[in-house]
């Protein structure tokens, strides 16, 4: 996606409307009546009032658990999550405190300082910590894809095979990912599809058909927000750094994402020129 391409989508999106993630509580610009949740790619399609007006309650404890995390108390974050589903029924919350795990492992690994002096016994006490959050996500993940298979062996939903692709691809169960995009694409979900392809590209180093995926999702005439993270990230790839800094500062000044931060770091840590 050339730049100028890229900017007019930037100029969609200033005017767009946000939706509300039932999921992590994240609100995401989107000029189609549906996105993915530029926090945890969920599918969402209602503002935060027709969420809150069909579930006032979780609509709140979703919002709080959202500031709290961003706040840095995930432990907090965690009990509200566990509070909403004492009983691990539901996927979708499974998939959602699985991320905030993964988020607090890579809080605690940043706590890490190898120029301290000495046996660096606090540093190993913070790596267990953090493989320890890590195994807690993992547990999450596979009992989201249990509640998710069992539910597809029932009716097949493609809002529930694009959570099953979610969770298997943070898993890294791959060969799982790639048997529901194919469930995803025979339901003709063409955004959704290219979408997923992405993912699987940036997951598998396969960049060669990245460029086709983002101009199917121009063609389905519904580009996410975080589609365009993903045209920085081919333009990093293929040595192309000036055009990622420039769409990564356009995108970071109207979404917040650890994302688009982390490929920014990427490239100063690197001091790439073009």
């Amino acid at each position: 996606m050339d730049e100028k391409t890229y900017m007019g989508y930037m100029n969609a999106f200033a005017g767009a409307n946000r939706l509300f993630c039932g999921c992590c509580g994240t609100e995401t610009l989107s000029v189609g009546q549906m996105t993915l949740c530029a926090y945890c790619e969920n599918i969402v399609d209602s503002t935060m009032q027709q969420f809150a007006e069909r579930a006032p309650t979780i609509a709140n404890s979703l919002a709080n658990i959202k500031g709290l995390a961003d706040g840095g108390d995930f432990a907090g974050a965690l009990a509200a999550y566990k509070a909403l589903d004492q009983k691990m029924e539901s996927p979708q919350m499974a998939y959602a405190q699985a991320l905030l795990y993964i988020r607090y492992s890579n809080s605690v690994l940043g706590g890490i300082n190898y120029a301290k002096q000495g046996f660096m016994y606090e540093n190993i006490d913070l790596r267990d910590k953090s493989l320890a959050l890590i195994s807690a996500s993992k547990r999450l993940l596979a009992r989201a894809i249990v509640l998710l298979t069992d539910s597809l062996g029932k009716t097949d939903d493609f809002r529930q095979r694009y959570l099953l692709f979610l969770c298997q691809m943070k898993f890294g169960k791959l060969r799982g990912a790639e048997e529901s995009l194919a469930a995803i694409e025979r339901a003709g979900q063409g955004a959704l599809a290219a979408y997923c392809h992405l993912l699987l590209d940036a997951k598998t180093g396969d960049i060669r058909d990245m460029e086709l995926r983002l101009m199917q999702l121009e063609m389905a005439g519904n580009m996410f927000l975080n589609s365009l993270y993903y045209s920085a990230y081919l333009d990093l790839k293929q040595g192309r750094a000036k055009s990622a800094r420039m769409k990564l500062a356009a995108l970071s000044s109207i979404t917040e994402s650890q994302s688009v931060e982390a490929l920014m770091e990427e490239i100063k840590a690197a001091a790439i020129i073009d």
